[in-house]
């Protein structure tokens, strides 16, 4: 996707190169409505940056399937750190509002377990219930022969 979205693309890379992500806590899990884990902010609260912004990318006609990695913001227009993974279908529409910019290849029985286990208060959109922890990212190239998505 990195065509579609070099500046997020090229970021997240150069941010797990550094191990910006590493040892850090996912912040938040919805599990209504739209189905995902948000990480990306080291401090684990959902309001980090890595010191620097940039625009949206990829909105044209943007979805956000299972598997699909997405920047997530704090300010509308500056994305930074922060994603998030969507680990089902959503439910409800979701507006073209957040940069994809990977998807998932394997582990989205990980994710799906974490949104069972909820949210800590109970409720259907907060902090995970258990610490969800980035041990380390890696980036890797979808290969040739790799399944790709269809498109219609």
């Amino acid at each position: 996707m990195t065509g579609k979205a070099p500046c997020a693309t090229n970021s997240f890379s150069f941010l797990a190169r550094k191990g910006y992500y590493d040892g850090s806590k996912c912040h938040r899990v919805t599990t209504r409505g739209i189905f995902v884990l948000d990480c990306g902010d080291p401090k684990g609260e959902g309001a980090a940056d890595p010191g620097y912004f940039f625009d949206d990318e990829n909105l044209d006609g943007a979805e956000y399937s299972a598997g699909v990695v997405a920047m997530s913001k704090v300010v509308p227009g500056r994305n930074g750190s922060q994603f998030f993974i969507s680990y089902a279908d959503p439910a409800v529409p979701m507006s073209p509002a957040w940069t994809p910019f990977a998807k998932v290849v394997s582990g989205l029985d990980v994710l799906k377990a974490i949104a069972r286990d909820g949210t800590q208060d109970g409720s259907s959109d907060g902090k995970p219930r258990k610490a969800v922890v980035i041990k380390s990212v890696t980036v890797r190239q979808a290969s040739a022969d790799a399944p790709r998505e269809k498109r219609g």
